[in-house]
């Protein structure tokens, strides 16, 4: 057994470095996408070695299997009993692969996730800023702007006014509401298109 415990402890140094490196990602909340990426990249190259270590114990007892049964009692039995044990210290070296990888997975998505919910905020945020002057409020007038700036479209005063009425004091919308009137825009001018593609099927023949 003194080469599987030379094994075993290379393999028990290994994942205790893994958990250590892993440890930044394991216990914070909030990590930034570099920050998660940096640490995923460290856990992941750590993890190899754990893995590789753990595999040497495995394929050790495979291995050498039909030399333990080979033995006879009253032999055998405390020999089993130590493998057993070995066993389960090897099971719990392989648990914190996993885990530690998992985990820095997991952060890795929700940082990522983060980033581009935090860009898309900053997007919305710098559009709505940019026609109304970095107020709280979008007016008709500045819905109109926006709505030509933006995309070119001629959006009609009658329908910025059935916003502004709807999700705001019939005036103005409010910056809370922005994604609305994304939405108002995107769907009228959804509707212009429509209308010319009907237009258009209309006054051209159709081959046959």
């Amino acid at each position: 057994m003194g080469f599987l415990q030379a094994y075993l402890g290379k393999a028990e140094q290994d994942t205790a470095a893994l958990k250590t490196t892993a440890a930044p990602v394991l216990e914070s909340k909030i990590m930034s996408e570099e920050d998660a990426r940096s640490a995923g990249k460290a856990v992941s190259e750590v993890s190899v070695a754990a893995k590789a270590s753990c595999k040497a114990c495995s394929d050790f007892i495979v291995e050498r299997r039909m030399n333990i049964d080979s033995v006879k009692p009253p032999l055998l039995a405390p020999l089993r009993e130590e493998q057993l044990k070995i066993q389960e210290r090897i099971q719990e070296c392989y648990k914190i692969v996993v885990s530690s990888t998992i985990s820095a997975k997991v952060m890795i998505d929700k940082a990522v996730k983060k980033t581009a919910a935090t860009k898309t905020l900053e997007k919305r945020t710098s559009a709505f800023e940019k026609y109304n002057g970095k107020r709280e409020v979008m007016t008709i007038d500045e819905i109109l702007a926006y709505a030509k700036g933006e995309y070119a479209f001629a959006f009609s005063k009658e329908a910025a006014a059935v916003v502004a009425k709807k999700y705001g004091d019939g005036k103005s919308v409010p910056r809370v509401h922005f994604q609305r009137i994304k939405v108002a825009v995107g769907i009228a001018r959804e509707e212009e298109a429509s209308k010319a593609r009907k237009k258009e099927a209309e006054t051209c023949p159709v081959k046959h």
